[in-house]
């Protein structure tokens, strides 16, 4: 699945190039333009150990010209997922990680628009037992690195917003070893954005 993904992303880089852009070309001349600012809500769905599961994420950027968009994001698991690891009690699994992202469009048409996005994700994984409240013992952390690759089509509408969805796959490249839980999975996202830029410029003309 992980080399399919690849495959994936390669051809779509080459579709861009077959439109007379290289990749290096259009990164140059996307950084020639003023950045502007965007922000981003998601959702996704994904497996850990086989059940569903939801991840949420915030992202704030800047987008240089139509092509690129560089920032930053948060992201955690929004389920209470539980760990098979202590069968005498319940556990959630807490996992949270901060993830600097880049985006590069390489269709840019009319309202639609689609990307490959790429992120790389470090952050901290444990335990909770499920006792409810402040007293419930947390326990089992550790580290996390992840990479992110995947392909997103978006919709532009009232001028100043766009929802999407996109297919992504979660490659764990140092995963906490104290929670026996498979997180390397596909992902399916969900997403609204708003253009901040977009929307101050139109500010600053009426002012």
């Amino acid at each position: 699945m992980r080399t399919f993904f690849v495959l994936i992303s390669l051809v779509c880089c080459l579709g861009g190039s077959a439109q007379q852009i290289s990749l290096m070309d259009s990164l140059r001349d996307a950084f020639t333009h003023d950045p502007k600012i965007t922000g981003k809500l998601d959702g996704r769905i994904s497996l850990i150990n086989g059940n569903r599961v939801g991840f949420q994420g915030i992202k704030a950027g800047l987008a240089f010209g139509r092509h690129v968009e560089v920032g930053l994001s948060y992201n955690w698991l929004s389920s209470e997922t539980t760990s098979p690891k202590y069968a005498d009690s319940t556990h959630f699994i807490l996992f949270r990680y901060v993830a600097p992202y880049l985006q590069y469009r390489y269709v840019y048409k009319r309202k639609w628009r689609i990307s490959i996005p790429v992120q790389i994700g470090i952050g901290r994984s444990h335990l909770v037992e499920a006792t409810g409240g402040r007293g419930a013992k947390r326990k089992d952390y550790g580290m996390v690195l992840l990479y992110e690759p995947s392909m997103h089509i978006d919709y532009l509408f009232l001028r100043y917003f766009n929802a999407g969805m996109g297919l992504g796959y979660r490659i764990m490249l140092i995963n906490n070893p104290s929670i026996p839980s498979r997180f390397t999975a596909p992902t399916l996202a969900f997403h609204f954005g708003i253009d901040l830029g977009r929307m101050w410029a139109d500010y600053q003309r009426v002012r």
